[in-house]
């Protein structure tokens, strides 16, 4: 498989990338969670699986270095000491997977399932 260059994007950009959730609470969470690892930027290896990004041309892996402000490191510092660590860990993947939808699917505007589907969003397309 073909490996793209890393790409770099801010775990902040998911609030405007998807204007009618509310995900503050999903990028301190997923900051609070990364920094425990490392500090900023968080590197993960990125693997698509059933889609073709337009942004990566032949290849289906990717280094994504996801990155964090400062003021939102405060907020990750507060955050551990208010919420336990499994709300944490489901709403840091949700601050992913919002990262991943803005950035390589064209128009990846999250939805909320309803309740009993097993599954907390989806995208309509």
């Amino acid at each position: 498989m073909n490996e793209q260059p890393p790409f770099a994007w801010a775990i902040e950009e998911i609030i405007a990338a998807h204007p009618n959730l509310y995900l503050e609470h999903c990028v301190v969470m997923a900051v609070a969670l990364m920094s425990q690892h490392t500090s900023s930027p968080c590197e993960f290896g990125v693997e698509c699986t059933g889609f073709n990004p337009p942004q990566l041309g032949t290849a289906s892996r990717f280094l994504l270095r996801v990155s964090w402000t400062d003021q939102t490191a405060l907020k990750a510092l507060r955050i551990r000491q208010t919420e336990q660590p499994k709300s944490i860990v489901e709403r840091a993947a949700v601050a992913l997977a919002a990262l991943l939808f803005a950035k390589l699917i064209p128009n990846g505007q999250m939805r909320v399932t309803r309740t009993g589907e097993r599954a907390d969003y989806w995208l309509p397309r």
